[in-house]
């Protein structure tokens, strides 16, 4: 299968401070190429300022001060895992270049991968080790570097969503289709609403020539992701295939409109991530995936802009939305539960019940 067919990954910054969690250095395998220093029990004081640090600038919006303060705390505990991944986490989300694209700065690129690499030399069986370092060879489309690293945190933990996920993505992109299939199939169980999931096994049933199958893939995908263009662009091709020229024309119709929608929130998120000290960008951009009713999305960019202005009215208001329609979608799913609970009497019950 044609690496055209990987669909770009938006990748929204980290923040700072996710817990890089797992093994010890106690726990090494024997196979270690590299002996690692033993990990302190806890870092000195020094070094723990200097990441409490890097944490409260990145917050705030600044990126490479952050940097510097991360790497700072990596200088003086250099046995801490949890700042060395931090560091490499750090390091890939300031090497990206450009909004949407995998474009990165090889330079921080490569920081990102020495420090996932010396992390794994601590932890080994630290499954997030080992996803973290697939996963900046994925952000780099080097498909085929990453997939050892996900197979190896799968086999740590089978059921880590991410690793799967971007498992069955690099096999598509590599073009193993037989591989790809089965990958994507567990990803599905695992991640049952990710569009792009759903649109690649798509794209496998359309080369099987199961046509309907996977018309109902895309119409899923689109429904969970009203931005993505790829499934419609292929309800469109496979309408007009089977001759179902009104649904084609309408596919078409909404394909143009989330073409329009694609464009302006990229270039909402991308003014965002030049001026990431600016309340108002972000909130933006969540105002943005509140239109297409993605909450969780929306909730993250609307989060990042309270941190930098709790009183900020538009964020503020945002957020008040968001929770008025989680609160509204959790009563839809009460309602509906509750219905389906109603038990019909059976034929009769009230004219017995009237006898007594």
């Amino acid at each position: 299968m044609p690496t055209a067919r990987l669909s770009i990954l938006i990748v929204l910054p980290l923040a700072l401070g996710c817990d890089g969690g797992g093994a010890t250095p106690e726990q090494q395998t024997a196979g270690s190429l590299v002996p690692a220093p033993p990990a302190p029990a806890k870092p000195g004081p020094e070094a723990q300022a200097a990441y409490d640090r890097a944490r409260s600038i990145y917050q705030a919006g600044d990126g490479p001060a952050a940097l510097v303060e991360a790497r700072r705390a990596v200088e003086l505990a250099p046995g801490w895992l949890e700042a060395r991944m931090q560091l490499g986490k750090l390091a890939l989300t300031l090497s990206s270049v450009n909004f949407g694209t995998a474009t990165r700065e090889q330079t921080l690129f490569r920081e990102s991968i020495a420090q996932f690499e010396a992390a794994h030399r601590f932890a080994p069986l630290d499954v997030e080790v080992s996803y973290w370092w697939g996963h900046a060879f994925f952000s780099n489309k080097q498909y085929a570097e990453a997939i050892p690293h996900f197979e190896h945190a799968l086999g740590l933990d089978p059921q880590h969503k991410l690793a799967q996920k971007e498992l069955a993505l690099a096999q598509v992109a590599e073009g193993n289709s037989a591989q790809a299939k089965v990958a994507l199939q567990r990803a599905r169980e695992l991640l049952p609403k990710d569009d792009e999931v759903l649109f690649q096994l798509g794209l496998q049933l359309k080369d099987e020539d199961e046509l309907d199958g996977a018309i109902a893939l895309f119409q899923e995908a689109v429904r969970l992701n009203p931005a993505h263009a790829g499934p419609r662009t292929q309800l469109v091709a496979l309408y007009q295939r089977l001759g179902r020229e009104a649904d084609a024309q309408k596919a078409a119709e909404d394909l143009a409109r989330s073409k329009e929608f694609a464009k302006r929130l990229s270039q909402a998120t991308k003014r965002a991530e030049q001026n990431p000290r600016d309340p108002a960008a972000l909130a933006e951009v969540g105002a943005l995936y509140l239109e297409l009713d993605m909450l969780d999305a929306g909730r993250s960019w609307v989060e990042r802009a309270l941190r930098l202005d709790p009183q900020g009215a538009e964020a503020r208001r945002l957020q008040q939305m968001i929770q008025m329609r989680v609160e509204q979608a959790e009563q839809e799913k009460q309602l509906k539960q509750l219905k389906e609970q109603v038990l019909i009497a059976p034929a009769g019950a009230d004219a017995q019940e009237g006898k007594h």
